[in-house]
């Protein structure tokens, strides 16, 4: 019924401030999971052996550079070759290098713990108070990276980052709850879009004005700028009220947006025609409520036994969790081994960026064409064939075929965040939204390890994950042009068991 009410307000003002206040709140992410290639990059030194002779570029080597005894020249960070970022203020080398480790792998490990404790919690107080308590802490956190001095509150600061972050990762299933179904997939495209637009930027940025703290000014601004219309405009999400048994105040807030559209009397109209119709699904819901609120305390203190509780959505979960991983570790994992690439690290860089919004924008378009399972399938194939050509390929094409890999990998990233509110039932929604988003944080965490561990050949994981979540993903169903019932097969049965069972 919600969908329906969705289609008839269809998009307007309120949707289009909601997506693009959602977009703006996401820059502390972007930052922060994008950009330690930037933010990390080790300085350009000058040195020279003795006092006489004249400052010379050098190359870095860490047995000489950090160790006092064997010190024997003289060394400085050229400022003119090297960028104005994180290492370069905070000394994030020699005996400061293991602040690296923490702000890296911080912020996914941050990540991990944030998707166990924050995600379950929209699905039990409900989108609206979760979504405002946790932008008006990343608003927060955001100011304090702005000024920060110190790279141990710097780490720190990007823990916590990473256990917020976790909020970002139901946007897809605040889009899916609060936009119409047939423009879900193209607003997500743009809330996706913009991750790798201002990694884009931030790699033009720092050929240009190459200054960290001026960046983060500008889009901490925007940030609560754009927090501050959601703590004031957004309401409750109609779906998860509808779900509750609450149809009137759902209906009520429907209203509000069509009324912010323009669009009261065709709801009206609608509402009048559908009356009876509401008024049954009222008397449904009020019977079953105290059921609901039971799962739900119990989905909070467990989340493991709700992703495993109904045989029905077992298979599903898995093959979105695995996909998830392995996805999230080929792109996060190039993104994080960018400096490490062969080719150029700013054409790499450039040529990364562009191919993950290309492929962001182009893949939601294309899935309200051909369907969400189309692009899932065959992501991960065109990913992995991508890096191997670029393994294997000359010198002057390495960076054309990154690009490639990037195109998909990032599709089924952003497909997945379509897909996986369309068919996994409101009621464990954002729990089982959480969970995949822990898959996501805790793949890209093992890329610092795999690439101590086996060096050179790490990389081979790449092309892996892309063909094997590839396959896994032919058995997923299609939910594009199909009506998909938002509740779970198991209750909806219970329920007609106990009505047989009170009609006899």
């Amino acid at each position: 019924m919600i969908d329906k009410i969705n289609s008839v307000i269809g998009v307007g003002k309120f949707h289009k401030l909601f997506i693009f206040s959602l977009i703006n709140c996401s820059y502390l992410t972007c930052f922060l999971s994008l950009s330690f290639s930037y933010l990390t990059k080790q300085p350009q030194f000058l040195c020279k052996e003795n006092s006489e002779q004249n400052y010379e570029k050098c190359v870095f080597k860490e047995d000489k550079f950090c160790s006092v005894e064997t010190n024997s020249f003289e060394y400085i960070k050229d400022k003119s070759n090297s960028l104005d970022n994180w290492s370069y203020n905070f000394d994030l080398y020699c005996s400061n290098k293991k602040y690296i480790v923490l702000i890296g792998s911080g912020f996914f490990i941050g990540a991990i713990f944030g998707c166990i404790v924050i995600t379950p919690l929209p699905d039990k107080y409900g989108r609206k108070i979760v979504l405002k308590i946790f932008l008006t802490i990343s608003c927060i956190l955001h100011f304090l990276i702005l000024t920060s001095f110190n790279p141990l509150l710097l780490s720190m600061i990007c823990i916590t980052s990473g256990f917020v972050s976790a909020i970002y990762g139901n946007f897809s299933l605040y889009v899916a709850e609060y936009i119409p179904k047939e423009s879900s997939a193209i607003a997500m495209s743009f809330i996706d879009a913009v991750y790798p637009f201002m990694g884009f930027l931030e790699a033009l940025y720092f050929l240009t004005i190459n200054n960290w703290r001026l960046l983060f000014l500008f889009t901490t601004l925007i940030h609560i700028i754009s927090t501050f219309f959601i703590l004031k405009y957004l309401p409750e999400s109609p779906k998860w009220l509808y779900s509750k048994g609450k149809i009137n105040e759902a209906i009520e807030v429907m209203k509000q947006i069509a009324s912010i559209n323009g669009k009261e009397n065709e709801v009206q109209t609608f509402l009048n025609l559908n009356g009876e119709q509401l008024n049954d699904n009222k008397e449904e819901n009020e019977n079953n409520k105290e059921n609901n609120v039971t799962d739900n305390n119990n989905s909070f203190n467990n989340i493991i036994s709700i992703l495993i509780k109904y045989p029905s959505q077992r298979l599903l979960i898995f093959i979105l969790a695995f996909t998830f991983f392995c996805a999230s570790y080929c792109f996060y994992g190039i993104i994080l081994s960018l400096e490490n690439m062969k080719g150029n690290f700013f054409v790499n860089s450039f040529l990364s960026f562009f191919g993950e919004m290309t492929a962001e924008l182009l893949s939601g378009y294309l899935s309200g064409i051909y369907g969400r399972t189309t692009i899932l399938k065959f992501g991960g194939i065109v990913g992995a064939f991508g890096f191997l050509g670029n393994q294997l390929c000359p010198y002057n094409l390495k960076s054309i075929l990154l690009l490639v890999a990037m195109m998909g990998y990032s599709s089924t990233f952003n497909v997945l965040y379509i897909y996986t509110p369309e068919i996994i039932p409101s009621s464990i929604r954002s729990t089982v939204s959480g969970a995949l988003y822990f898959c996501g944080m805790g793949a890209p965490s093992f890329v610092p390890f795999f690439k101590a561990i086996i060096p050179g050949t790490f990389e081979v994981l790449f092309i892996i994950f892309g063909f094997a979540y590839s396959i896994a993903c032919f058995r997923l169903p299609e939910t594009l042009g199909k009506e998909i019932n938002d509740e779970l097969p198991e209750e909806r049965q219970e329920k007609q068991e106990n009505f047989l069972l009170e009609n006899n």
